[in-house]
């Protein structure tokens, strides 16, 4: 969120060492720890890996975007005026549930699923 501090991040590192280190055979997430406003995630999905951006605000352009990363960000409460083209999602659960009609967080696999459908947002040509 747009409260989350260095701190948070070092906590999470401390307390969660095995998904913020290399792959390994028990891992399929890992977190790339960035003193920065977003938090970087790889994951592996049938030994494909994708990126996902997290950030509490909208990136307009962000990490490996060309390239089929995910950018999750919350803020606009489901306000499309502010949405972001390509593989972006408002994963608010008050937009969760006005564009799913869910109203719990949506997991890892199925914003997988929504996104292969999305066309990358290419902004620095081909």
């Amino acid at each position: 969120g747009n409260h989350d501090d260095k701190k948070l991040w070092k906590t999470m590192i401390e307390n969660y060492p095995s998904i913020c280190s290399d792959y390994n055979d028990n891992c399929d997430t890992k977190v790339k720890f960035v003193f920065s406003p977003y938090l970087e995630i790889t994951h592996k999905h049938h030994k494909k890996k994708t990126k996902f951006i997290l950030c509490h605000y909208p990136i307009n352009s962000w990490n490996f975007q060309n390239y089929e990363s995910i950018h999750l960000y919350g803020h606009l409460h489901g306000n499309e005026s502010g949405a972001v083209e390509g593989k972006a999602l408002d994963v608010g659960i008050d937009n969760l549930y006005s564009r799913f009609n869910i109203f719990r967080p949506i997991s890892v696999e199925d914003i997988y699923h929504y996104m292969l459908s999305k066309p990358v947002c290419n902004r620095h040509g081909d």
